[in-house]
């Protein structure tokens, strides 16, 4: 089964997503996920720029992270984080995921 076919078993519409090291966005995008209920984190300054360019004039809110253990968000702020393989500090990735959220590495 396809990362795909299992993110979309579990992520609801009304969700605050966050793609981990989204890269340049491509697989977000082909989730076709309401823009304004996502956000992004990258680290690599090239892919930065370039999300800057692609997904901040979608309404997708990008964030560049330098620590795992320092991101850029409220707690409780999402219903479900992704992963894909970007590394990850568990402690801060619990902190951000509202009570019963998902992550999915």
């Amino acid at each position: 089964m396809g990362l795909q076919v299992i993110l979309k078993n579990y992520l609801r519409a009304d969700y605050e997503l966050l793609d981990m090291g989204t890269g340049g966005g491509e697989f977000l995008l082909s989730l076709n996920y309401p823009y304004s209920k996502t956000a992004v984190t990258e680290a690599w300054e090239p892919n930065v720029k370039l999300c800057m360019e692609r997904l901040t004039p979608l309404g997708i809110s990008v964030n560049q992270v330098y620590e795992d253990s320092k991101l850029p968000f409220k707690d409780n702020s999402f219903d479900m984080v992704i992963n894909r393989h970007e590394s990850y500090d568990l402690k801060e990735v619990k902190r951000i995921l509202k009570p019963n959220g998902i992550f999915i590495t």
